[in-house]
């Protein structure tokens, strides 16, 4: 600085990365007079990890046991003078606790179709009931958003036949499904503040066709322009908030690091010390205060 300082700076978490959360100052005697210049064309990653938890009878309460899908992602943004170059997404598909037949995607919220460049995906079972219709860079058909499909039948995902119930049972194995889904962004099209880990829109979707849709999203998220919006009912709180119960209550939930999700038939307002009071609290870590002989 001006005062011939030298600033460490520290980051606390992956998230805003303004290295502001710890600042020394240090001044040597004698002066120091050879640090190296700042790279002003500097890459940078930034990580996330959370688990997307599902229950797939929406608009109905179902059992809400939260295990219909399970997925454990690990999603990171590379940057490069403020623009985002690529994302890699990780995931494990670690529960299919349903009968029906369901589709993955994520909806990049501030993200139009042209700026993705092309997406790869590391398994090739992705994708056998046709029900993603895609443009040639990857991304879903239809839609004024970027859609990035993940999976469109999960059971056959990972290697079942049918739609059996899987990994919602005590002593049942099942081999969580790993896949990695890179997307690559057009030059300098993307800043980094419109693809931030936190707005990524997980949602699901259920015995789907081509066309119009149910879909699931967090209880916030934003339905795709694929959403059939005829079909809110049930208990949904209004059409408004097509993804909010009555009650406050949601069908879809982000959890941070590890989720000991309920067994099968097992109401996660059961399996989990006052989760009810999450409602009101949000700061509230019930996914730390679990019933041990209710979850997985």
């Amino acid at each position: 600085d001006k005062n011939n300082n030298i600033a460490i700076a520290f980051e606390d978490f992956m998230d805003d990365q303004n290295f502001t959360d710890v600042v020394f100052s240090l001044k040597a005697n004698p002066e120091i007079t050879n640090v190296p210049p700042v790279d002003e064309d500097l890459n940078t990653t930034i990580e996330k990890t959370g688990v997307y938890a599902f229950e797939d009878e929406w608009p109905k309460a179902g059992d809400y046991d939260m295990n219909d899908i399970v997925l454990i992602t690990e999603a990171s943004l590379h940057v490069k003078n403020n623009f985002v170059t690529k994302t890699v997404l990780k995931c494990r598909l670690a529960a299919i606790g349903a009968t029906r037949r369901i589709a993955a995607a994520v909806q990049l919220d501030r993200v139009a179709p042209n700026t993705i460049n092309r997406i790869e995906y590391s398994t090739r079972t992705n994708f056998t009931e046709n029900l993603f219709q895609t443009n040639t860079n990857g991304t879903e058909q239809g839609q004024s958003l970027a859609v990035v499909p993940l999976f469109d039948n999960a059971h056959a995902f990972a290697g079942f036949n049918g739609t059996p119930i899987v990994g919602t049972y005590r002593d049942t194995p099942f081999d969580a499904k790993e896949f990695t889904v890179t997307i690559y962004l057009e030059e300098q099209s993307v800043e980094e503040a419109k693809l931030t880990l936190d707005n990524w829109n997980f949602f699901i979707t259920c015995n789907a066709q081509q066309g119009k849709r149910m879909e699931i999203h967090l209880i916030n998220g934003k339905a795709t322009d694929l959403f059939d919006t005829s079909l809110v009912g049930g208990v949904v709180f209004s059409p408004g908030t097509p993804f909010r119960a009555k009650g406050n209550f949601c069908w879809a939930m982000q959890i941070p690091g590890e989720f000991r999700f309920p067994l099968e038939n097992n109401n996660i307002r059961q399996s989990f010390e006052n989760f009810d009071s999450w409602i009101t609290k949000p700061e509230y870590d019930w996914y730390n205060h679990f019933i041990p002989e209710k979850v997985k």
